[in-house]
């Protein structure tokens, strides 16, 4: 991954870290899954977007984010 795409993750991901702590979670929605289209596999951010979505009652959405998780690191309890 290329320095350029790895500051705009980092912005991005502390951007929606802010929304989502003020509890504006569609813009924190579309800003993780921008983060997830640059990299896939960025753990925090499926870790977040799954909580929102719980939050949300989008179960099962949330779920996929977990099993992601899983997928990618079997040995991260905090997802269990």
């Amino acid at each position: 991954m290329n320095k350029n795409k790895d500051l705009t993750i980092q912005k991005k991901f502390s951007l929606a870290i802010q929304k989502h702590q003020e509890n504006n979670f569609q813009v924190a929605v579309e800003l993780y899954n921008e983060i997830l289209k640059l990299d896939p596999n960025h753990l925090a951010t499926l870790g977040n977007l799954g909580n929102i979505l719980r939050e949300l009652g989008e179960n099962q959405k949330a779920i996929n984010c977990y099993n992601k998780i899983i997928e990618i690191n079997p040995n991260d309890i905090t997802v269990y």
